[in-house]
């Protein structure tokens, strides 16, 4: 029964991320030939740039599986699986109507790994996609419901303020994106997790 569970919240993951990977993948290729906007502001302009960020960036990948592991109820699963493709679904659109583009600087300056897995990153992620970050919707929709699991899960918290923090200071979101990112991935919680469908995992 176990095994079958497992397998079900994995094929549940596999879907996400072959949806993630589709669509991101397409509007990205696309949004060259869209008008672009740019959101950035005084405040992203004096933003320093900080290599060493970037491996905080890049941790924000592996977040939103990390809920597989945590949360054991399926169908309490199913619910952060139904969050996250509603705010990719409302980012992807958000995406196609209002495009918008981050100019990042060259890695110049940088170690040699540094620089790597800066170029790595952008070969794979074009300047597109900005707002809301979904680097920053994801991670928030991930470490609510281990929180909303259990409340010894409330120290993962900080994850996506950390992963905000550095998509700013590596320039590849501006501040909208992040809180955009952030206010998206809040409100999506509150929608698939209210307090009347909340399971008890408080002891």
């Amino acid at each position: 029964m176990k095994l079958s569970t497992d397998m079900r919240k994995l094929t549940m993951l596999l879907a996400v991320a072959g949806y993630f990977a589709i669509g991101y993948l397409a509007i990205n290729a696309v949004s060259p030939f869209l008008s672009a906007h740019s959101l950035s502001t005084a405040l992203d302009e004096r933003l320093p740039f900080v290599p060493i960020f970037i491996v905080v960036y890049l941790l924000g990948y592996p977040l939103p599986v990390v809920p597989y592991f945590i949360v054991k109820d399926r169908s309490r699963f199913e619910r952060v699986v139904m969050a996250y493709f509603f705010v990719l679904t409302v980012s992807f659109l958000v995406f196609l109507i209002y495009p918008a583009k981050i100019i990042r600087p060259e890695p110049s300056g940088m170690s040699y790994f540094y620089a790597w897995i800066y170029g790595f990153q952008h070969a794979a992620d074009g300047p597109y996609n900005t707002f809301p970050s979904l680097h920053v919707s994801m991670a928030t929709i991930a470490t609510l419901a281990c929180f909303d699991w259990h409340k010894k899960h409330a120290w993962m918290l900080v994850w996506p303020v950390l992963i905000a923090v550095a998509a700013l200071l590596i320039k590849q979101h501006f501040i909208y994106d992040v809180v955009g990112g952030m206010a998206l991935g809040v409100i999506t919680y509150l929608m698939f997790f209210n307090t009347r469908t909340r399971l008890v995992r408080r002891g």
